[in-house]
Formats: C-alpha cells, sequence, structure tokens
C-alpha cells in the first residue's frame, strides 16, 4: 500500500471508531431505560407481594406471580448494570483508540510530507547532477579544443623561431657587409686624401714652374 492509502485509511478509521462510540453510548442510553423499567417493575412486584400477602389465600397464586417477577426484574436490572459497565469500557477503549488514531495520522501525515520533501530533494540532486554533467562535457570538450589550440600554438612557435634563426643568419650577414663597406669607405677616403695632397703639391710645382 503507498502512504496516501495509509494515510486514507487512517483518516477514515476515527469516523468508523465515532460511529462504535455512538452504538456503544445509544446501547447505554438503552441499558439505562432497562434499568429505570426494572426499577420500576421492581417497586410494583413489591406493590403487588403487599398485596397479594393481605389477601391471604385468595392472593396465593398472585403472590407467587410476583414473586417471578420481582426475580426477572432484578436480573434485568442486573444484566443491565454489566451492559452499562461493559459499554463504559468500551467507550474508554475508543476513545483511546480514536486518541492513537489521531497521533499516528499526525505522525504518518508529517512523515508523508517529510517523504514527499526528500523525493522534490532528489529530483533537484537528479536535475543538477544532469547539469553537471552537461557541464562536465562542456569542459571536456573545451578541453580538447585548447589541447588543439595548445599543439598549433607549438608549431605556430617553431615556425616563428626557425624564421627568427634564419633573420639573424641574414641581419649577422647584413652587419658583416656593413663592416666590409665601411672599410672600403675608409680605404676610399684615404685614397681621396692622398689624392688631394697630391693635387696640392701638382699645384704647388706648376705655380714654381710659371715663376
Amino acid at each position: 500500500f503507498s502512504n496516501l492509502t495509509i494515510v486514507f485509511s487512517f483518516q477514515t478509521h476515527p469516523s468508523k471508531i465515532q460511529q462504535l462510540s455512538d452504538s456503544s453510548g445509544s446501547i447505554g442510553n438503552i441499558a439505562t431505560v432497562i434499568t429505570d423499567l426494572s426499577s420500576q417493575t421492581h417497586l410494583l412486584s413489591l406493590n403487588a407481594s403487599i398485596e397479594a400477602a393481605r389477601a391471604g389465600e385468595a392472593g396465593r397464586g398472585f403472590s407467587v406471580v410476583a414473586d417471578e417477577v420481582k426475580k426477572l426484574a432484578e436480573q434485568s436490572e442486573n444484566s443491565a448494570q454489566e451492559i452499562r459497565i461493559l459499554i463504559e469500557k468500551v467507550q474508554h477503549i475508543t476513545s483511546e483508540a480514536a486518541e492513537g488514531m489521531n497521533t499516528s495520522l499526525a505522525q504518518l501525515t508529517a512523515g508523508n510530507q517529510h517523504l514527499i520533501s526528500a523525493g522534490k530533494s532528489f529530483e533537484q540532486i537528479i536535475i543538477s547532477s544532469q547539469h553537471v554533467a552537461s557541464q562536465n562535457q562542456n569542459v571536456y570538450q573545451a578541453t580538447r579544443q585548447m589541447s588543439t589550440d595548445s599543439h598549433y600554438i607549438s608549431d605556430s612557435v617553431a615556425d616563428v623561431t626557425t624564421i627568427a634563426e634564419h633573420t639573424s643568419s641574414r641581419i649577422q650577414g647584413v652587419v658583416q657587409t656593413s663592416d666590409m663597406q665601411s672599410q672600403m669607405v675608409n680605404q676610399i677616403s684615404g685614397a681621396l686624401e692622398d689624392m688631394s695632397q697630391s693635387v696640392d703639391q701638382l699645384l704647388k710645382s706648376i705655380r714654381i714652374f710659371k715663376l
């Protein structure tokens, strides 16, 4: 049975117990009526016995009947008293049962609410777990992409390094060429200076020759 079925059953039982208590009360009322009737019958039989005694021999048969009626009245009163005692016990037991049922119903209802809350919590946990799994998949995909990008960057760095090495070699060649050019410029400058001195000497000689 499900918890809701049990709760419904517990909700139904108190009404049945109340019906039993009401029925017991009705029986108790009937027993009270029987007791009253027995008391009245007992009183009537007592009066009949007195009248029969006064009638003497003529009232002997009536006296016997009055005695039997008296005995039946006493038995009825005793039975009614026993019934009343039993009814009181039944009412006491049904009252305790009703209280126990109400307490159990309250506890079961609270437990059922806790189960519902726990179920909702588990549903939320499942949803969160699915979300985490989805995020993990995204992280995995991103990690793979990062790995691919890292390989690409590594290859690019290697290419740049190779280009830089070639560029460095070319720069060294340019530097060497520049050094050679500088030396040649120095040589040309020296030659021009010598040539200038020679021209000056030639001009002096020409002046002397003219004089």
